[in-house]
């Protein structure tokens, strides 16, 4: 058989405007570079915004070995298959990075007959977008130095630096270097360090953005450094964004070329899945997705990394909705998870795929997850058995999962209309289930359940991997996620410390505030009369802090119910969301209180004298009476910190709140009602009917300050909680 070159070279391609013509796209909407690839306009993407969506089809693998499964192979072959059997199919693809390509692994563009092409094009230069992301890249990295060359302004910390220079290339030499170096002309001396381009943040971002405005505004948002005060320091600190967008605006355009059987292609974006999430852009997919009825893309390395990140990142910010999964794998692969040595791999062993095979499955399941259909491909080598294939599609089948045997490789599009046709029949029988999908995690979810989900899956297959590198690798990777959730801990205790901070000096201010009215009071008028307008704002700054009490006692209804069953239940993860829960609900009341009482104070605080009014004793002791009526002590009591003791905390807190409720509707609706009625000249009555009506919001204030009280112990004992359990943590990690 002829090499992947020789078979390339060979080709017959069709012009790329022949290419475009076939999925409508006409020829003003193209830039050509050359005449076999070319990029797409922006307009583009108005002329098809209306067009309803394909069907988007992942393929993605088990876990890479040495055997290889021939991921990329099978993408193209089932493009050009689904052609075959009539679908308006577009693939969408990655663009290979030098790195690889002159590494072990080679080039990106698929093997034997099913194959991308112009293939020596795509595999080395293409259009240039790489090379212009490794340009934007170290562009934001001469403009720091610089601006440390020229006094440093913004008090760059050079031991903090995290942005690094990049290069499309594998050079360890590169990894880790000191610039700077030659004198005072040459720049300020530090360490630096190379990556190559496709794991850079460059490249993540043009791949996630959605236009060039969203490109320009992550591009500023990039964390470069931080200032000796331990601030962050971005990309727009420095002014970088613009001339970095400028110099991506031609690679933010996807590009288009073709199979080997002239099925169009746009390949745009080549993220590394172990760096970043792994898949081409979002644009490039959206676009496929108007331009064809079925789209194939495909995912890095196994399901477990690149399709994880391609349905929880990708689909989350693109808004796709996968149809169907292909998982591809090898006979070859199997085998060597079930032990077999790499040169014995032809050989035919029912055993050793029997062993192996679970990592299939596990694969499988995790697809499930997500509420996918799933097809598995067999990418075929001459050298496997008919018991080995049978043994594959009967074992599948016991799951529910279609089993294709392609031979894509050897035979092109032909080779793989099998595994087309059940790809289409599985996408129709699932149809009305088509809206299922859905992502593993929420994004309101605590990081610390995002990765202990995420852990869960990779800890599945991890110790399916044959080998002690790999398990001690599996090992090492749940050491460094207790090591995460014990870093996320300290920064919760480190947040709440300083919100207790912020609290506490709040309180310091509302009696600072409340001193000063008493002594305005004092000083001025003993009256405590209003006029109309204040009082209808007052009683609206009143009817928004009853709303948010409303709904700090809904939460802790929910609160409670919650503790109790963690509680019960022993869950220590359940007991944590409990206490983010219970601050959650404790900053609402907070918000709550402060506002109630500001206007409380407010309504203390603003005498109007009266021409010709003599100052009545009676009215004075009266008024005086009143602005000492809201008292506010520190909880000093000792406090024995058990979820259970937290629970009942809460359910004390919210029990206060509830009883104040009516107290401070009842006044609110007073207060608005003497507004809207008052009369100029009826100065008693408005009096007598103030001091009524701030007596009763005095009354509320005084239930929700014993509210405030409990909550600020759940506060205070949130933190000790989160102290132990970073000792728990660290032991864990240990």
């Amino acid at each position: 058989m002829l090499t992947d070159i020789e078979i390339a070279q060979a080709a017959q391609m069709l012009p790329i405007t022949k290419i475009a013509e076939s999925i409508g796209i006409a020829e003003e909407d193209l830039e050509p570079y050359g005449r076999y690839k070319a990029k797409v306009c922006e307009r583009l993407y108005g002329k098809t915004a209306c067009r309803p969506d394909g069907k988007l089809i992942l393929v993605t693998a088990i876990n890479p070995t040495p055997a290889g499964e021939g991921k990329t192979t099978v993408s193209v072959g089932l493009a050009q298959a689904m052609a075959k059997i009539g679908k308006k199919t577009m693939l969408a693809l990655r663009e290979p990075s030098l790195g690889p390509v002159f590494g072990i692994k080679g080039g990106a563009a698929g093997g034997g007959y099913s194959q991308v092409v112009p293939m020596e094009d795509i595999n080395l230069h293409f259009t240039g977008d790489i090379h212009a992301m490794t340009a934007a890249n170290n562009l934001l990295c001469a403009l720091l130095d610089n601006h440390l060359q020229q006094g440093n302004a913004l008090k760059i910390d050079t031991r903090r630096i995290l942005f690094k220079r990049c290069l499309d290339m594998n050079d360890r030499a590169l990894r880790n270097i000191v610039v700077g170096m030659g004198g005072k002309a040459n720049g300020v001396p530090r360490e630096d360090s190379f990556q190559i381009t496709v794991a850079s943040e460059v490249m993540a971002i043009l791949c996630l953005a959605t236009d060039l405005s969203d490109l320009k505004r992550r591009l500023g948002n990039i964390l470069v450094a931080y200032n000796t005060d331990g601030e962050p320091v971005y990309a727009k600190d420095l002014k970088a964004e613009g001339a970095m967008t400028a110099l991506l605006k031609d690679p933010l355009k996807p590009n288009l070329v073709q199979t080997l059987e002239h099925t169009p292609v746009l390949i745009h974006g080549g993220p590394f899945a172990n760096i970043a999430h792994g898949c081409n852009s979002i644009r490039a997919t959206k676009l496929a997705l108007k331009l064809g009825d079925y789209c194939i893309t495909e995912a890095g390395f196994g399901s477990d990394l690149g399709a994880e990140k391609f349905f929880d990142i990708k689909c989350r910010y693109g808004g796709l909705k996968p149809s169907c999964v292909v998982l591809v794998a090898t006979v070859r692969a199997l085998k060597y998870n079930g032990g077999v040595d790499r040169q014995d791999l032809t050989i035919p062993d029912v055993d050793a795929l029997r062993r192996g095979i679970i990592n299939l499955r596990t694969h499988i399941e995790n697809m499930f997850k997500y509420h996918l259909p799933v097809v598995v491909a067999i990418n075929r080598f001459h050298t496997d058995s008919e018991e080995e294939l049978r043994f594959i599609a009967d074992y599948c089948r016991k799951m529910g999962v279609e089993t294709s045997m392609c031979e894509i490789f050897a035979r092109g599009g032909e080779g793989g209309t099998d595994l087309a046709q059940k790809v289409c029949d599985t996408i129709a029988m699932t149809e009305e289930n088509a809206d299922t999908f859905r992502p593993l995690y929420k994004l309101e979810q605590p990081i610390s359940r995002k990765v202990e989900t995420i852990a869960n899956i990779v800890a599945k297959i991890a110790v399916l991997i044959p080998g002690g590198q790999e398990v001690a690798a599996a090992a090492e990777a749940v050491a460094k996620v207790a090591g995460i959730v014990k870093k996320v801990a300290k920064v919760i205790k480190i947040v709440c410390d300083v919100a207790v901070k912020v609290l506490k000096w709040i309180a310091e201010q509302r009696e600072k505030r409340l001193r000063e009215a008493r002594e305005a009071y004092k000083a001025n008028n003993p009256y405590m009369l209003f006029d109309a307008n204040s009082l209808h704002r007052a009683a609206e700054h009143l009817r928004k802090a009853n709303e948010w009490i409303l709904k700090a006692d809904a939460d802790a209804d929910g609160m409670r119910s919650w503790g109790a069953f963690s509680v019960e239940k022993e869950d220590d993860d359940g007991i944590l969301g409990w206490f983010s829960c219970a601050w959650e609900t404790a900053k609402t009341v907070f918000t709550g209180l402060f506002r109630a009482i500001d206007d409380l104070i407010y309504l203390r605080s603003q005498p109007h004298l009266l021409k010709g009014a003599r100052a009545s004793d009676t009215v004075s002791q009266e008024g005086i009476k009143l602005l000492s009526a809201v008292p506010y002590t520190e909880a000093d009591a000792e406090f024995e910190v058990t979820p259970s003791s937290l629970s009942a905390l809460a359910s004390s807190a919210a029990e206060a709140v509830t009883a104040s409720k009516k107290q401070v509707n009842d006044a609110m609706d007073a207060i608005a009602k003497l507004g809207s009625s008052w009369k100029a000249d009826d100065y008693e009555a408005l009096r007598t009917q103030t001091e009524t009506n701030i007596q009763s919001l005095v009354d509320g204030m005084k239930s929700l300050d014993n509210g405030f009280a409990i909550i600020k112990q759940i506060a205070a004992a949130y933190g000790t909680f989160q102290d132990r359990s970073i000792q728990e943590f660290q032991a864990a990690a240990n």
